[in-house]
């Protein structure tokens, strides 16, 4: 088996560039996607890349949005005759261990009907929680679904589905895949003792808890992909149902965030762009 492994940047800071270096140890191949849109930092970037064959960069001075680098480095790959391609984020940290396991598992179970493997997720506000580095037992666990980052998509199988949705930009396009791979019959594997840790927004405390709060753009896709998802692509009765219930919970959500009135503002934006089929990039 081929594996490859595909990191999308955006504005990435010089210990992230510093970390993908790392991953020459693990894969034959990396593809890099960059989507910042300023062409300095983009050149700056690219000096990371061009100087080692095992990284092939892509870079249009653009942010043409996460489904697109992701479908443009996975058919990059079937090209390459990969057999899979490990997606990150460039601020997820995993380490080598860990995805060697992963590979070795995936080479040694050689199981066809699963579309997704993924590691144990461990986001910053979990940070407390603590790893078994001891435990040696690597096993499989079937899951709904799995982040992008982290995951190794069966290449095979990705041929077979409409890939990732362009209409998202960022956001829910992980679970929408994952939904496609459950509806053609195919399976979601967590490795489990295998981790990948992520930052899942900017870390506040309210009432000395700690919340994972996200920019009023970041709400705004949440929102509008959210009613997208549910309702034009998956319209029923009970999903109507649940977008009441998870909107209204959003709605509270910002409420104990700071910079509430601008975020509800842009929340009210993303309905009348959903209403009026503008999906895709904020304001494009």
């Amino acid at each position: 088996m081929k594996f490859c492994a595909g990191i999308t940047l955006f504005y990435p800071t010089k210990n992230e560039l510093e970390s993908i270096l790392n991953y020459i140890q693990v894969f034959e191949k990396i593809y890099v996607y960059d989507n910042t849109d300023n062409i300095d930092k983009q050149k700056t970037n690219s000096t990371y890349f061009t100087n080692n064959n095992k990284f092939e960069y892509f870079s249009y001075c653009e942010n043409f949005g996460l489904s697109v680098a992701l479908n443009k480095m996975c058919k990059n790959s079937i090209i390459n005759s990969f057999d899979y391609i490990c997606l990150f984020d460039q601020d997820s940290i995993i380490n080598n261990t860990s995805l060697s396991n992963m590979i070795s598992y995936i080479s040694s179970t050689k199981d066809s009907s699963v579309g997704i493997y993924t590691p144990e997720i461990i986001y910053s506000s979990q940070s407390e929680m603590v790893v078994n580095k001891n435990s040696l037992k690597i096993e499989g666990l079937k899951v709904k679904w799995a982040i992008t980052s982290g995951s190794f998509l069966n290449l095979d199988i990705f041929k077979l589905t409409e890939g990732f949705d362009k209409n998202y930009f960022i956001d829910r396009l992980d679970y929408d895949y994952c939904v496609q791979l459950r509806d053609l019959g195919y399976k979601i594997i967590q490795i489990k003792n295998t981790y990948l840790f992520q930052q899942l927004g900017n870390e506040n405390r309210f009432m000395g808890f700690k919340i994972s709060e996200h920019s009023a753009l970041r709400h705004y896709y949440v929102f509008r992909n959210r009613l997208y998802f549910y309702l034009d692509k998956r319209f029923s009765f009970l999903n109507i149902l649940i977008v009441i219930v998870l909107s209204i919970r959003h709605l509270f959500t910002i409420i104990i965030e700071s910079d509430s009135i601008s975020k509800f503002k842009i929340l009210r934006q993303s309905i009348v762009d959903y209403s009026s089929d503008k999906m895709g990039k904020y304001g494009a």
